[in-house]
Formats: structure tokens, C-alpha cells, sequence
């Protein structure tokens, strides 16, 4: 009885957490719906952690109908969300799914979030996907003329910027997600709740065929730009795929450079991993060609052997 008891009250005290959040949302503008949406899955995160899947799901129900009685219409759908992601997080450490496929489906929740509230139903959350292409097709054309440069002629800019915001939808709601799986584990350390812990970042690594994918994305992606198809449909997939493998293989390469300098220096780390960001940011097609050959070779497991010279003898 006491264990029930418990549940309930947890339950409505993650409700509570939720309804002042967005009670303090609307009193601040929609700021924290607007900058602080990796905030809302936390408490799902903790319920579900705790008590599982059957016992969440009237928990999430009750952060649905207080939601929409609280909140806006588009607010409520971004919390409702949210806390969908933080229920499947908070379940899957429960049920001690793998971590890393955790992960990657919290990604990949996250990113279907965002694609269909800034996408998909933009008009419904009051955005004008058609009007910010072209604002910023024209600020980039007046930029261009002053600057003496001028873009190639086969080059669909309109199209190519209309990509470009929908691939930075579906990387937000991959930040988002990584986000709140980061502050969740922070969570978890200071509540102290038991989890088991994950593996270490420096042994991910990705099959090869990950590898082989992300350079054909991005061999298809720079064709796209160069000589556009004919088939507007094929153009939009092969520019939005292949800058999401051009983002992973950069990511991959900036994280091969911190596991690869880790190894070699490991008193080092900080500054390596300041390295590799501005590596991400300044030189971000080497940073990717450097991941491809970090996936579909044996550099990584020769790393973690201690040989210090194998990224020499790639």
C-alpha cells in the first residue's frame, strides 16, 4: 500500500513540476517552451525510471489534460511531446534496454518531433516555412552582390535553403534529445538513483557499412548542388540525406580526433576537445573525410590497444 501511495504521489508531483512550468511559460512569453524544451521530458524521465512503463502512462495522461487546460495549443503539443520522449527514455533505462540504442531512438523521437512541429504543421505553430526561404534566398543574394561573388547557375539556392531548414529541424530535435539524455544521467547521480552505468564514450564506434553510407550521402549531396536532377522530389532527398550523413561523418571524425588524441595525451583532454569543435566548425570537410577513414578502418581499435602509432600507419 505504502509503495502505491508513493507512486501516486510522485506522479503528482512530476504533474505539478510541469503545471508550474508552464504556468511560469506563459507569464514569461513562451521562453521556456521557446529556449528550455529540454527541460519538460525530465520529470517523465524520472516517473518512468522508477516505476516502468504501465504505471507512466496515466502519469503522461494527466501531463496531457493538464497540459491543454494550462497551456497554449502549440505549447501543450510541445510539452505532450516532450514528455512522450521522456516517458520512452525513462522506461527504456527501467527495462535496461541497451543504452546506445536508447539513445539513438531518443534521437530519433526527437527528430521526428521537430521535423513535424517546425516542418510539417509550421503553419499550425505559427511558422511560415515558405516566406522564411524566401527572405533568406534574397538576404543571401543581396549579400552575394556586395560581396562580388556569384552563386553557379545550376545551382537551385531557393531549394537548397529550403534543405538546409529542414535538416537543421531534424538536428535540433537530435541536440534536444542528446540533451536530455546528458542532464538525465546528472539527474539520476544527484537523486541518487541507481542506473546502470554506460560505456564510455571512447568505446562507440559504428559498423563500417555507417561509414560507407555517410561518404555516399555525401558524394550524393555534393552532385545535387553541382548538377541538380530533374525530379524535384529526388533533388529535395538526396541534398537533405546526404547533408545529414555530411553532419555524422563530421561529428565522427571530431570524435575520433578526441579518442585518438585522448590516447596519445591523456592529460590533455580538454584542450583536444576544444580542438575537435573548432575543427568541426573551421575545416568541416576534412573533419568528415577524417571520420570515414576513422569507421572503415581498424584505427579505432588499434587506438584503444595503446599503439601510438596508428594513425600514422593509416
Amino acid at each position: 500500500m505504502n509503495k502505491d501511495v508513493r507512486k501516486i504521489t510522485d506522479g503528482a508531483m512530476m504533474c505539478a513540476i510541469v503545471g508550474v512550468l508552464l504556468v511560469a511559460d506563459r507569464q514569461l512569453g513562451g521562453i521556456l517552451a521557446g529556449y528550455l524544451l529540454f527541460l519538460f521530458p525530465l520529470p517523465m524521465v524520472f516517473f518512468a525510471t522508477r516505476y516502468g512503463w504501465k504505471p507512466s502512462w496515466l502519469t503522461f495522461t494527466a501531463m496531457i489534460l493538464m497540459s491543454f487546460v494550462i497551456a497554449t495549443p502549440q505549447t501543450a503539443v510541445y510539452v505532450v511531446s516532450e514528455a512522450f520522449l521522456g516517458m520512452v527514455y525513462g522506461a527504456g533505462i527501467y527495462e535496461n534496454w541497451d543504452r546506445r540504442r536508447l539513445v539513438v531512438l531518443t534521437m530519433l523521437i526527437g527528430a521526428v518531433i521537430s521535423v513535424l512541429t517546425t516542418v510539417v504543421f509550421a503553419a499550425f505553430f505559427g511558422y511560415d516555412l515558405t516566406a522564411d526561404v524566401t527572405d533568406t534566398t534574397q538576404m543571401l543574394e543581396q549579400a552575394m552582390k556586395q560581396t562580388g561573388m556569384a552563386m553557379p547557375a545550376n545551382v537551385d539556392l531557393a531549394s537548397l535553403i529550403r534543405n538546409v531548414l529542414v535538416v537543421s529541424a531534424i538536428l535540433t530535435g537530435v541536440l534536444e534529445a542528446l540533451v536530455t539524455h546528458f542532464i538525465s544521467m546528472l539527474m539520476f547521480k544527484r537523486l541518487h538513483m541507481h542506473v546502470a552505468p554506460g560505456k564510455p564514450l571512447l568505446y562507440y564506434f559504428p559498423p563500417k557499412w555507417a561509414g560507407y553510407l555517410g561518404i555516399a550521402g555525401l558524394v550524393a549531396y555534393y552532385y545535387s548542388v553541382y548538377k541538380p536532377l530533374a525530379n524535384a522530389m529526388a533533388q529535395n532527398v538526396f541534398q537533405g540525406l546526404g547533408m545529414c550523413a555530411f553532419f555524422y561523418l563530421i561529428i565522427m571524425g571530431a570524435l575520433a580526433f578526441v579518442v585518438i588524441g585522448t590516447a596519445l595525451h591523456p592529460k590533455s583532454r580538454k584542450w583536444i576537445g576544444v580542438i575537435a569543435f573548432l575543427m568541426m566548425m573551421i575545416a568541416s570537410l576534412p573533419t568528415a573525410v577524417f571520420g570515414f577513414l576513422y569507421i572503415t578502418t581498424d584505427m579505432h581499435q588499434r587506438m584503444l590497444k595503446g599503439d601510438s602509432h596508428a594513425a600514422e600507419d593509416e
